[in-house]
């Protein structure tokens, strides 16, 4: 599912459920969180998992248990801080099982995987992030398709395509040396955010 917006303004977390598998009409969107606003930076971990990046670079783990009602149920009353620092990177994204991509200032790409991920402990599989690739800051927009696929949106509107085979242990290893070319006319100002299943 696709949305324009995930939050408003006032950092009010919402939730827009399809009506039906045919109309593709979306339900009105129901109110989950508060403050969400202050974020620097929110993305799922799958099945639940929310990570959200503070302005002083904590990374907080939250567990939505409303995720398939759309009803207002946490694991936890709190996010559970589980990592220190993540206001190094201009982009996060989540790799899936855990893996978590983050894109730093400089434009290396570092591989992280929460072995935390389920209970929201502080365990990560290595203290520190493994460089697994380096120019990735040219991009305007870079997001997970899973199972190693990155795609990344370039100034000029092309959509690239990369394969991560290193994503399992965070190896600098890659299908090719350098993406492919999979779309055009994804123009960063037409286009807000992508969000994954």
């Amino acid at each position: 599912m696709a949305l324009k917006k995930m939050a408003t303004c006032c950092g009010i977390a919402t939730r827009a459920a399809r009506m039906g598998l045919s109309d593709g009409l979306l339900a009105k969107a129901r109110r989950l969180a508060f403050g969400w606003g202050t974020f620097r930076h929110v993305f799922s971990g799958g099945d639940g998992i929310i990570y959200a990046i503070t302005e002083n670079g904590d990374l907080l783990w939250y567990r939505h248990e409303g995720r398939y009602d759309g009803t207002f149920r946490w694991e936890f009353s709190e996010g559970k801080k589980v990592g220190i620092g993540w206001n190094m990177f201009q982009n996060v994204f989540s790799g899936g099982d855990g893996v978590i991509y983050g894109i730093t200032y400089s434009g290396d790409l570092l591989w992280y995987r929460h072995e935390g991920r389920y209970d929201g402990t502080f365990r990560w599989a290595f203290s520190e992030g493994k460089k697994v690739g380096i120019g990735w800051g040219v991009f305007q927009n870079v997001f997970s398709g899973g199972d190693g696929i990155i795609y990344a949106i370039t100034e000029n509107g092309d959509l690239m395509w990369y394969c991560h085979e290193g994503r399992n242990d965070g190896t600098f290893r890659w299908t090719f040396s350098e993406g492919k070319k999979v779309g055009v006319g994804w123009v960063p100002s037409n286009i807000r955010q992508v969000f994954g299943d």
